[in-house]
Formats: structure tokens, C-alpha cells, sequence
């Protein structure tokens, strides 16, 4: 598989609903999304929507600290950047 497909959890059973269970792999593909899509976005809230994109109605603090480290990867290999408060694509 070239690029991971994003699932959206929203239907699925609360014992399946865990940001532990989403890979890397499509956790990254998700910041990058959510932050193309919005052209620029502020930190806190690229995590909600990225947490939306995902298919999670609410954002745990484990949630939280998964997606920031996603974002922080996605920095880290300049697939984004960070523009003062803004988060925005290369």
C-alpha cells in the first residue's frame, strides 16, 4: 500500500475506539490533511480536527499527546511547518 487509507472511527464499538490502535502510519497522513485543509491552523486546534478526521467525537489527553507527537514528527521531516502559531504545509 502506497499511502495508509484514514479510517473514520465514529462507528466503531467503544472497545475498538482507541488512539493506541491507530498506526503512524496513518496517524501522519492525518495531520497532513487536516493542516493542507485549513491552509493554517493553530496547534490546539489541528488536534481537534485531526481527532474529527479520525473519527473521535472528543480529545483524551492520551489522545492529545498521540496527535502532538504525530505533529511533531511531520515537523521534525518538514512535511509541515510551523509559521509563529501557525501550522502550515511546505
Amino acid at each position: 500500500m502506497e499511502s495508509p487509507v484514514l479510517k473514520n472511527r465514529a462507528v466503531f464499538p467503544p472497545a475498538s475506539k482507541k488512539i493506541k490502535f491507530v498506526a503512524p502510519e496513518e496517524l501522519s497522513p492525518a495531520v497532513e490533511k487536516v493542516i493542507k485543509e485549513s491552509l493554517a491552523i493553530q496547534l490546539e486546534a489541528a488536534v481537534l480536527f485531526i481527532a474529527k478526521q479520525l473519527g473521535f467525537s472528543r480529545v483524551t489527553e492520551d489522545m492529545r499527546e498521540e496527535i502532538l507527537n504525530a505533529v511533531g514528527s511531520s515537523l521534525a521531516s518538514n512535511r509541515i511547518l510551523k509559521d509563529g502559531e501557525f501550522l502550515k504545509v511546505v
